[in-house]
C-alpha cells in the first residue's frame, strides 16, 4: 500500500458557487450496488447511538444543510441552502438564514422549526434536571426503557458544545433568521450545528401532525414556549424514533436535504438522487443499493462477477486470499487504500472494574509494558502495508506535522517493545501476584481476537492472567461498571478540537468509558478547547469573509499555534504517565471495486464511504 500523506486539513470553510462543479443530474436508470460490513442502526447521527461510523458513512450521502462535508473536514458553505453570518465575536453570535431553495427531498421547505428542532436536540438544554441517558436509553437497541415515560424531556444528542449556545435562538419573524449565541467561544462552531431530521416528520409522529407546515410550527411554539407535554412527545421521538427498527415508511419518514435520500429499507438499504437537492454535489447515479455482507470471499467474488459494484471490507486474511483469486481469474478488482478514520486501542479500566486489576497505577504500568505494539501491526497491518507502524499517539494521526512533537516526549517510548522483565519487577513491587485481566472486545471481529491472544501470550510471560471478556453486544459494555477490565476497540480520528473532552474530560465527558479523571488533563482540555493557533479562538478578523475562513480551528490544522500544541504535548504526556492505555495502529480503510468505477476516496478525515458518492462516476 502507499500511504497517503497527511493533506492539509482546516476547519476553514470553502465558499463555493451555488452549482460548483456539479452534473446535469442522475442518469436515468443508472444503479451502483455497494456492501459494508456494518449495518445502519439509526437514521438520525445527532443522537449518541446514531453518532457511529458505520451510520455516518452511508448518511454523509444524504447530508445537506449549511455546511457540507468536503475532505479531510473542510467544511463546505452551501450558498444555494442559505447564508450564515457572524454578528458578534463577544459574545459568540451567529445568524444562519435559510435560502429560498433550502428544500427537503419531500418537497416541503426548510423551516426555523428545523434549525431549532437541531439546537434542541445536540445542545440537551431543555432536558429534564438530572436525566441520564443510561436510564433512558437502551445502550443495545437505542430504544427507550420503561423509566422513559410519556412525561420525560430528553434529547439524547450527542454533547459537542452546543451547550453554550444555552438560550433558545431567536428567529426573526420577518426574515425567519434563527440566531444563536453562545455564553463562551466555541472553537468548533462550525462543526457542531446544522440541519438533522425533518421538524415536519417528527411532529407527524409526535404531536400526530398531519399537515407539513403545521407541524413545523408546534414544533417551533413547543421550544419557544418550553411546552414540556408537546416536548415529551417531540425529544422521545428525535431520540428514538428515528432507529432503524423504527422506521415503517422509509419514503416519508426518511426525507433528506443531502444529494440522497433514503427511500427504502430491509434487508438492502435503498438511496435515490434527491430532485430538490441544489447544492454543489448533485448526485450522477440514480439509485445506490447498500447491501451488509460481512462474507469477504463472496464479496469479493460479486464483484468479479458483476453483481456487485464497491464494498468496503475489512484487512483479513479472508480479504488476501480472496484477492489472490481474483486476480488468477483475471477479474478487474481493485483494493483501493489509505489510511482510515478509526485507530484501535487498548483502554484499561482506573475504577469499577471486574477484577479491580488496575486499580494501581503500578500495575496498569506493568501491563501495558507486556503489550507487543509492534508485532500486532506485523501480524494484522503488515500484509496490507509493508510500512505500518504502531501509532503513537492519543490526540493525532499518523503523519500529522505535530505527532512527532507529542510523540517525542511523551513516554511513549518506554513502549515500543515489551520488557516483559520489567514488568514483572513492578508487579514484585506492587505486591501483587497473577492479577487477572478481562478484555473486553467485539467477538465478530477477527482482528481484535487476535490482539486479544497476541496481548494474552505476552503478558502471561510477566504472570498476569489474561481472560476472555469478548462479546457479540460489546458496545452496549462499554463504560458498565463491574464488566470488564481492559477494553479493545477503535476511536474516529476527528478534526473537532473538542473531541479530546469528549472521552478524556472528567466530567460528563459521554465516551470516558473507563472512568479516567485527572485534573491537569482537565486543565488542558480547557486550555485547548479556548486556543486555536496560539491565539483567542476568534480573534476579530476584517469582515465576514475573514471570518468564514478563519483558520486554525482544527485538531487536523498542521499550523496549530504554541499554546495549542502546548496543551496536546501535556494532554499526551499525561495519558501515558497514568497508563491511561495505548494507542494501537491506524486502520486501513480498504475499498475494492470493479474498474469501472472511479472518484473513490477514503482516508482518514473524511465523513464516511459515501460522503463524495455525488462525485463517483460508473463507466462500463
Amino acid at each position: 500500500m502507499i500511504r497517503r500523506p497527511f493533506r492539509t486539513a482546516m476547519a476553514a470553510l470553502v465558499v463555493v458557487a451555488v452549482l460548483s462543479g456539479c452534473t446535469s443530474g442522475p442518469t436515468p436508470g443508472s444503479e451502483l450496488r455497494i456492501a459494508t460490513p456494518q449495518p445502519v442502526t439509526s437514521f438520525n447521527a445527532q443522537t449518541v447511538f446514531g453518532d457511529s461510523p458505520s451510520n455516518q458513512g452511508v448518511l454523509s450521502a444524504t447530508d445537506g444543510g449549511f455546511f457540507e462535508p468536503h475532505a479531510e473536514q473542510q467544511r463546505v458553505l452551501n450558498q444555494s441552502f442559505g447564508d450564515v453570518s457572524v454578528d458578534s465575536l463577544d459574545p459568540l453570535t451567529v445568524t444562519y438564514t435559510l435560502g429560498d431553495s433550502a428544500t427537503w427531498s419531500d418537497g416541503v421547505a426548510v423551516s426555523p422549526a428545523d434549525l431549532l428542532l437541531a439546537w434542541a436536540g445536540i445542545s440537551g438544554v431543555l432536558n429534564d434536571s438530572g436525566a441520564k441517558r443510561e436510564a433512558l436509553i437502551d445502550q443495545e437497541s437505542g430504544l427507550p426503557t420503561a423509566a422513559f415515560t410519556g412525561k420525560t424531556v430528553f434529547f439524547d444528542g450527542m454533547p459537542n458544545g452546543l451547550e453554550h449556545a444555552a438560550t433558545t435562538p431567536v428567529v426573526d419573524e420577518k426574515t425567519g433568521a434563527v440566531t444563536l449565541v453562545f455564553d463562551e467561544p466555541v472553537v468548533d462552531w462550525r462543526l457542531i450545528f446544522d440541519i438533522g431530521v425533518p421538524a415536519h416528520v417528527v411532529a407527524a409522529q409526535a404531536l400526530g401532525s398531519a399537515d407539513a407546515t403545521e407541524g413545523q410550527n408546534a414544533i417551533l411554539a413547543a421550544i419557544q414556549n418550553n411546552d414540556r407535554a408537546a416536548l415529551a412527545s417531540i425529544s422521545r421521538q428525535w431520540s428514538t424514533g428515528f432507529v432503524a427498527s423504527e422506521i415503517t415508511d422509509a419514503a416519508t419518514q426518511l426525507v433528506a436535504t443531502g444529494p440522497y435520500s433514503v427511500t427504502a429499507i430491509g434487508e438492502t438499504l435503498e438511496l435515490t438522487a434527491n430532485d430538490n437537492y441544489a447544492g454543489s454535489s448533485r448526485a450522477s447515479i440514480e439509485t445506490i443499493l447498500v447491501d451488509v455482507d460481512r462474507d469477504v470471499s463472496g464479496t469479493i467474488e460479486a464483484i468479479a462477477g458483476g453483481d456487485l459494484d464497491v464494498a468496503l471490507v475489512a484487512p483479513t486474511d479472508e480479504l488476501l486470499t480472496a484477492m489472490k483469486a481474483a486476480k488468477s481469474d483475471e477479474s478487474d478488482v481493485i483494493l483501493t487504500s489509505g489510511q482510515g478514520s478509526l485507530f484501535e486501542h487498548l483502554d484499561l479500566q482506573f475504577a469499577r472494574s471486574a477484577n479491580g486489576t488496575f486499580d494501581k497505577p503500578e500495575v496498569r504500568q506493568a501491563f501495558l509494558m507486556t503489550v507487543p505494539r509492534q508485532e500486532i501491526v506485523d501480524s494484522l497491518i503488515g500484509p496490507f502495508d509493508a510500512d505500518a507502524t504502531p501509532r503513537d499517539t492519543f490526540l493525532l494521526p499518523q503523519g500529522h506535522p505535530n505527532e512527532e512533537t507529542l510523540a517525542a516526549d511523551s513516554g511513549v517510548a518506554a513502549f515500543a517493545k515489551p520488557n516483559i522483565d520489567k514488568a514483572k519487577s513492578m508487579l514484585a513491587s506492587a505486591g501483587v501476584k497473577s492479577p487477572t485481566v478481562c478484555i473486553l472486545f467485539d467477538a465478530q471481529n477477527a482482528r481484535r481476537a487476535a490482539t486479544f491472544e497476541l496481548i494474552r501470550a505476552s503478558a502471561d510471560q510477566a504472570g498476569f492472567v489474561v481472560t476472555d471478556c469478548s462479546s457479540d453486544d460489546w458496545l452496549s459494555k462499554l463504560g458498565v461498571p463491574g464488566a470488564y477490565d481492559a477494553s479493545l476497540f477503535a476511536w474516529e480520528t476527528n478534526a473537532a478540537v473538542t473531541t479530546p473532552t469528549l472521552r478524556y474530560g472528567s466530567k460528563d465527558a459521554p465516551a470516558n468509558f473507563n472512568f479516567y479523571a485527572n485534573g491537569a488533563v482537565d486543565a488542558a482540555l480547557l486550555k485547548l478547547s479556548k486556543q486555536a493557533g496560539g491565539k483567542p479562538v476568534l480573534a476579530k478578523p476584517a469582515d465576514q469573509a475573514a471570518i468564514l475562513e478563519q483558520v486554525n480551528l482544527s485538531l487536523t490544522d498542521p499550523t496549530l499555534g504554541t499554546e495549542s500544541v502546548d496543551a496536546l504535548v501535556k494532554i499526551e504526556q499525561t495519558l501515558w504517565a497514568d497508563a491511561y492505555g495505548m494507542p494501537l495502529y491506524q486502520q486501513p480503510e480498504i475499498v475494492v471495486h470493479r474498474a469501472g468505477v472511479t472518484g473513490i476516496d477514503a482516508g482518514a478525515l473524511t465523513p464516511g464511504l459515501l460522503w463524495n458518492v455525488a462525485q463517483w462516476r460508473v463507466t462500463g
